[in-house]
């Protein structure tokens, strides 16, 4: 009886493990990719919802307060010409949904999504990562997002050693 008890928790576990990690969302509206995986784990303050994963893992998340939505990290940090490219591409990061405009978020993007939770409901937030947006005073400079710490800092974009992680967001 014991043998049966321990299989079946193992069985009830391995079950909801690959409900987790299962693929969803791979077809239709945005609105219907997340009906797809609403059985899968969401942000605890359901700030961003689950759009689509696929076999490989790349989620897409959408951001409930402005319908963003938001990829997967790019798999290397890249300098900034080269990251600004990189969301106009066709990306595995965007879980099937290339028909949609993607780039690069704005630093604003960045500060109302922290504000909401996005580096406890992202996977791999803790890098830094590259914005649009330009700094006012200093031309040769961007700002970039901690994923760690939400710490907003900024970087020269035109120095091919200076990489930082790319997401892309579209709506």
């Amino acid at each position: 009886m014991l043998r049966l008890v321990s299989f079946l928790v193992l069985f009830v576990n391995a079950a909801f493990s690959y409900a987790q990690t299962a693929p969803c969302g791979s077809k239709g509206t945005v609105k219907e990719r997340i009906r797809d995986c609403s059985s899968q784990l969401s942000s605890s303050n359901n700030s961003f919802v689950l759009v689509s994963r696929t076999k490989d893992l790349k989620e897409v998340y959408k951001q409930n307060s402005n319908s963003l939505l938001w990829s997967e990290r790019l798999p290397s940090a890249v300098p900034y010409l080269q990251a600004a490219v990189t969301c106009h591409g066709d990306l595995a990061e965007v879980a099937g949904l290339n028909e949609l405009k993607w780039r690069l978020p704005t630093l604003e993007e960045y500060k109302i999504a922290d504000k909401e939770g996005v580096r406890w409901s992202l996977k791999n937030m803790n890098y830094w990562y590259w914005s649009s947006s330009g700094h006012d005073e200093l031309y040769n400079y961007v700002w970039i997002y901690s994923g760690y710490d939400g710490y907003i800092d900024f970087a020269n974009r035109n120095y091919d050693y200076v990489k930082f992680s790319v997401r892309c967001v579209a709506k």
